[in-house]
């Protein structure tokens, strides 16, 4: 029998109300030490784990998961409390190592929106936590908007409610839902493709829908400004290539261009090295052998991707795995941290 919605969210919610969820954590943490310097029971073992968010927002987003920032505030405090919240290249050194606290945790966010630096960049500061975040560097200081966030527009402000489809995708547009639908199944579609093939339909799609006005979008994301404030308030950048294509569909050269390019601008505007990256996209075919080692000989010490679980002792660094939280409230986020902890991929 399937539960009300409203009950499920209310079962998530007991282990953290009743306390049962911190006397497992009180439990957990020092039994896992003592596992690890014993070598017993590999599968019980924690890993550590790398969280990923996209956008931190004032207001709910139909188009974007987006994490308000009043739960944002209530998981950094609740990981001060009970995680060791590293900076990323540490947990690198860490699993590289072999070695991993009980409790190992890294915050990462993609793509370099403006609201990592409005709002996360404050309650970060507040907790005093580290964090990376990864830069699609051809988007940053006004420059051409994310594709992606350019047909979440076209779809969202649209005046159309019916059109033919396009390229045999047919275009829901009479309700939210219906257009949400329409953003999620086009948007698969479309980083599929080339470059060019991508902006030829989306230009078919914006003379479609009438919206060809995007400069709404102009502050969408960070300037190199206000990066270079994050970077030097322990908000570090790592790359995140510059038009954020699907890698493994790239040719050599754009892949190489891809890598090399984000690299050097992020270089060049904070003065320091960068060797931390995350795959666009980021799912087990978003990246394959020839990725990984154009990845390693542009320089990159490390590379995230968006494969769901923790990371184990000596997990490949260019393989790291990351999880996303979901939910309403804190509680269901507590639980699934720790359950997340257990989630280490074995060979």
């Amino acid at each position: 029998m399937r539960l009300p919605s409203v009950d499920k969210e209310r079962l998530l919610n007991v282990p953290h109300a009743s306390g049962l969820l911190g006397l497992w954590r009180r439990a957990a943490l020092p039994a896992d030490v003592a596992l690890k310097r014993l070598g017993l029971t590999p599968r019980l073992q924690r890993g550590a784990l790398i969280l990923l968010f996209h956008r931190i927002a004032d207001d709910a987003d139909s188009f974007h998961h987006c994490m308000p920032v009043a739960l944002f505030d209530a998981l950094c405090a609740h990981l001060r409390r009970h995680y060791q919240v590293v900076p990323l290249d540490e947990l690198v050194t860490a699993v590289g190592q072999g070695r991993l606290p009980a409790g190992m945790v890294a915050l990462t966010f993609d793509d370099g929106y403006a609201d990592s630096y409005r709002l996360a960049l404050p309650v970060r500061r507040r907790h005093g936590l580290p964090a990376t975040v990864f830069i699609t560097t051809g988007a940053i200081g006004h420059q051409q908007p994310l594709w992606f966030s350019r047909l979440a527009a076209m779809l969202s402000q649209t005046a159309q409610s019916t059109v033919p489809p396009s390229r045999g995708v047919a275009l829901g547009l009479t309700s939210t839902t219906e257009r949400i639908a329409t953003y999620c199944e086009l948007s698969e579609h479309l980083k599929r493709l080339g470059s060019h093939e991508r902006e030829a339909w989306l230009q078919e799609l914006s003379d479609l829908l009438g919206v060809k006005d995007f400069s709404g979008l102009r502050d969408e994301m960070v300037t190199w400004d206000e990066l270079r404030e994050m970077d030097a308030a322990g908000f570090r950048a790592g790359a995140h290539t510059v038009s954020h294509p699907i890698l493994s569909h790239c040719t050599e050269d754009e892949l190489r261009e891809e890598l090399t390019t984000s690299k050097a601008q992020l270089e060049r505007e904070l003065g320091r090295a960068v060797d931390l990256f995350a795959y666009p996209n980021g799912r087990s075919d978003d990246f394959n052998a020839a990725v990984v080692a154009a990845v390693a000989a542009a320089g990159y010490r490390a590379a995230c991707t968006t494969v769901f679980g923790a990371n184990g002792p000596l997990e490949h660094p260019y393989r790291l795995r990351r999880v996303i939280l979901y939910g309403a409230t804190l509680p269901p986020l507590a639980l699934q941290l720790e359950r997340f902890f257990y989630t280490t991929h074995r060979r």
